[in-house]
């Protein structure tokens, strides 16, 4: 299902879900749902928007990580309800963001007639729009509108939130206006600041988005002081965000030092909108159907077409993508043939017996094709990549995080090689496309990286300019092989619940 701590929905029904954001650190799209490449780009935008004000303001990251912190065991249900408040706390300024920032992206006048039907959205969009004050020209609103809501994100209590610690954090600390970014919004408007910023923003007129953002969220801030609600200067953003490293690792020493903390707003190419932690959500899981196969006459009669999709998977994997039966119970790694999907409310799984090679298989099933399909995490596991190291093509569906593995195969000296590609997706409106890996020390796998067309170009262009020439652009990649990815992708997309870079989280 899709997140919906921050949910995006078309018409205003929560039944017509485009996208959610989980408010800790990925976001999902509803392949679905999305009717054409417009409002893909919109919905895409959206939630990655979410991502980038929650993980790059003071009061999004003390939320944010007290959700990772309670699902890592610290305080579990206290910062648990944490998290929840300040959720509900920031609703409005999170939307506001998050809506008129992508339409900074798509365009106003079309963001416009997109959300035409839906009123709350288009409501968020105009209370965007409208920060800047009159006689700002519309490219500069998002920007304007960005530093504002920015510094509602930024109470200067956060830091006495931090100070506090984790373990004591609670919801009795949340409860004070001057802390709740929506009160700090409503406040802002109340204040009746438009003209006066209006004026400010015109006098900058040519000057940098920098400097433009700076100038306005200082004056957000002194607007604010005004009226009670004090806010972290811009000067003392980097401040806050160190001692919230601190504080996490006081009591979590591991996530403390992966925290990457910005605090500012990122270009849309660096990691600010993060687009690895994008998944795309195909439909809820369905049910699998587990037969143990004892013959090879008996595989082929109920396994047998074209070709044969054989999967070497773990099977905490296999449970997030199907609702496993709890009989015949599944070893930790399973081998089995599957089918099913598509027009089939079920997903059919036949166990294959212990210990079978892709080439065993294939010489056991004879003359039909049998395509090998795991995944980055199943590959992981020693037994996994005993069973598949000598076999070609073994197809590996990333379910681990894209750019750092494409980094760490650099640091190895590894040469890798990318091709993008769009896909014919099954789901009409939202265009899907795919990213191909391929790393010389193991030349029989090919790394499939499925995501949303926003989302995939970005990464690749991430690469890109991170990695230059070590990376090989190479379009002939899948010239010898596009069929037998294009039988399996057609098997993933019948079956699949979700596509995404978190393991089995």
């Amino acid at each position: 299902m899709i997140p919906q701590t921050f949910a995006c929905s078309r018409d205003g029904l929560a039944a017509v879900l485009l996208g959610g954001y989980d408010g800790a650190g990925s976001w999902s799209i509803a392949a679905p749902q999305i009717r054409g490449d417009d409002e893909q780009l919109l919905v895409e935008t959206h939630e990655g928007l979410h991502h980038e004000l929650q993980s790059s303001t003071g009061y999004g990251l003390v939320a944010a990580l007290s959700a990772r912190l309670s699902g890592r065991g610290v305080s579990r249900y206290r910062l648990r309800e944490v998290f929840h408040e300040m959720v509900v706390r920031s609703r409005q300024v999170h939307e506001v963001f998050a809506t008129t920032l992508a339409a900074g992206v798509v365009g106003v006048d079309l963001t416009r007639r997109l959300l035409s039907d839906n009123t709350d959205y288009t409501g968020h969009l105009e209370t965007g729009l409208r920060l800047a004050g009159p006689g700002v020209p519309e490219p500069q609103r998002a920007t304007v509108a960005a530093a504002v809501l920015r510094c509602c994100m930024a109470p200067a209590g956060v830091s006495t939130l931090i100070s506090s610690g984790f373990r004591r954090l609670s919801r009795e600390h949340l409860a004070a206006d001057d802390l709740t970014p929506d009160v700090r919004l409503d406040r802002f408007r109340a204040a009746r600041a438009g003209p006066e910023l209006g004026r400010m923003v015109r006098d900058l007129a040519g000057a940098p988005e920098g400097e433009l953002m700076r100038a306005t969220y200082e004056h957000a801030r002194h607007v604010l002081d005004r009226v009670g609600l004090p806010s972290v200067a811009w000067a003392d953003q980097a401040e806050v965000a160190e001692a919230l490293r601190a504080a996490v690792g006081a009591v979590d020493t591991d996530l403390a030092a992966r925290l990457n903390i910005v605090t500012g707003r990122r270009p849309l190419l660096d990691d600010g909108l993060e687009y690895d932690r994008q998944k795309v959500v195909l439909r809820d899981r369905l049910p699998a159907e587990v037969s143990i196969l004892t013959d090879a006459e008996q595989a082929s009669r109920s396994f047998g077409g074209s070709f044969v999709c054989a999967v070497w998977m773990r099977q905490d994997v296999l449970a997030k993508q199907f609702r496993l039966p709890a009989t015949p119970p599944l070893p930790d790694l399973v081998a089995a043939l599957i089918d099913g999907g598509g027009t089939e409310p079920v997903v059919r799984l036949g166990l294959l017996p212990d210990g079978m090679t892709p080439g065993e298989v294939q010489t056991w099933l004879g003359p039909v094709p049998v395509v090998a399909l795991t995944t980055h995490l199943t590959l992981a596991v020693p037994e996994a990549d005993a069973l598949l190291r000598r076999s070609s093509p073994v197809l590996v569906l990333m379910d681990l995080p894209v750019a750092w593995h494409v980094a760490d195969w650099l640091r190895q000296g590894a040469t890798v090689r990318l091709a993008p590609t769009p896909l014919d997706s099954p789901f009409g409106g939202v265009e899907l496309w795919l990213a191909v890996f391929a790393i010389d020390r193991r030349p029989g796998l090919r790394f499939l990286a499925v995501g949303g067309k926003v989302g995939v170009s970005v990464l690749v262009e991430r690469l890109r300019q991170r990695h230059g020439e070590r990376l090989v652009i190479d379009g002939a990649l899948l010239s010898t092989e596009a069929s037998v990815v294009n039988a399996v992708l057609t098997r993933v997309f019948d079956t699949w619940h979700v596509f995404d870079q978190d393991a089995v989280e």
